[in-house]
């Protein structure tokens, strides 16, 4: 009488299952590793936009604290003196 599986079949689909099985963690464990370093590069993307915003902010501060824009508000005034003079 024979048997519907052969023995020598056995070691056969065994293997088959282990590759199997061995392709889906490597699979699994990759597609996770990828993803932890896209969320954590994402993370330090976004803190350095936020340093990049600050340190625009205090650059602004920095411009009005030397006074540059107030070169700009007083020369208009300055011409407005020079025409209000000119017509006296």
């Amino acid at each position: 009488m024979t048997s519907l599986v052969q023995t020598d079949q056995i070691p056969l689909q065994f293997s088959k299952l282990f590759c199997s099985a061995a392709c889906l963690v490597i699979s699994y464990s990759l597609s996770t590793m990828l993803t932890n370093h896209i969320r954590e590069t994402d993370i330090k993307r976004q803190s350095l936009l936020i340093d990049a915003e600050h340190s625009n902010k205090l650059a602004s501060i920095g411009r009005l604290a030397a006074g540059e824009p107030m070169k700009l508000f007083l020369r208009p005034k300055r011409l407005a003196k020079a025409q209000a003079s000119d017509f006296q």
